[in-house]
């Protein structure tokens, strides 16, 4: 492994010089009206390697000040968590295998994107008063890859559905949260095959604890494998798409009631 990430300090004036957040904003922004496109055809351009350098670097200005560069350049708070974020994340993990970057300097990179999403997440909240249901999100006790999961609950929170998370719980007490708010609909997260029993542990307590009638998704990174996750897991749908979930499990939106009172 290597010793350590050879980071570039990431300004906006300095990023500007070399064409970087400026360029970034107006890639990701006119990406972002392509259905289900990245936020460039090279991901790995030099700008997002600057600001995955600023997430790994040793001093925590950097990733702030890269955050506030976007955010002065264009970019909403939900550009940055739905698309910047995530496309980094990619590149922390393809840094580490072509041995770029340390497990350590990828477990800290993770963290800080993880923390990010929420203090983002926070101000986006601030604004929101979501009158539609709710779901669960869980992410069973040996699932390491949490990014993912507070990525979906923005996305959720997006399109009017208020969100509760449910992080490495034991599953009595996740069926307990269920059982006690009576949430309309429980989506779990499973990155790969190693979390797909736990997983089903999930779906059983849940299943115990109240009807069936309360449909459980499976999302995450195993809904690309090439298996029967439902039968597996026991869950009723498998989607890692909000809004394929919220049909899929009839779920009320802020913005299909105000619809509804116009």
């Amino acid at each position: 492994m290597v010793n350590g990430p050879k980071t570039t300090a990431l300004t906006s004036s300095g990023l500007n010089h070399r064409g970087g957040v400026n360029s970034l904003a107006v890639q990701a922004l006119s990406v972002l009206k392509a259905k289900g496109g990245a936020i460039a055809p090279d991901y790995k351009s030099p700008q997002l390697e600057a600001i995955c350098d600023a997430f790994v670097a040793p001093d925590e200005a950097e990733r702030h000040e890269a955050i506030s560069a976007l955010q002065s350049h264009g970019l909403s708070n939900t550009d940055i968590i739905e698309h910047i974020i995530p496309t980094t994340a990619q590149l922390l993990g393809d840094r580490w295998f072509a041995n770029d970057l340390s497990f350590a300097d990828v477990t800290i990179g993770a963290a800080r994107l993880q923390e990010t999403i929420r203090a983002l997440n926070a101000k986006v909240a601030h604004d929101q008063v979501l009158s539609g249901d709710s779901i669960l999100l869980v992410v069973p006790r040996n699932e390491h890859h949490t990014l993912g999961v507070f990525v979906a609950a923005h996305k959720f929170r997006a399109l009017g559905v208020d969100v509760q998370l449910a992080v490495g719980m034991h599953p009595a007490q996740v069926a307990q949260m269920v059982k006690k708010y009576r949430f309309p609909a429980v989506g779990i997260t499973s990155s790969g095959r190693r979390s797909l029993s736990a997983a089903r542990e999930l779906v059983d307590a849940v299943r115990k604890a109240v009807p069936k009638i309360t449909p459980i998704v499976i999302g995450g990174g195993v809904t690309n494998l090439p298996l029967d996750i439902k039968q597996i897991t026991g869950a009723d749908h498998v989607s890692s798409d909000p809004e394929t979930v919220i049909d899929l499990c009839g779920l009320e939106t802020s913005y299909n009631l105000e619809a509804q009172n116009v």
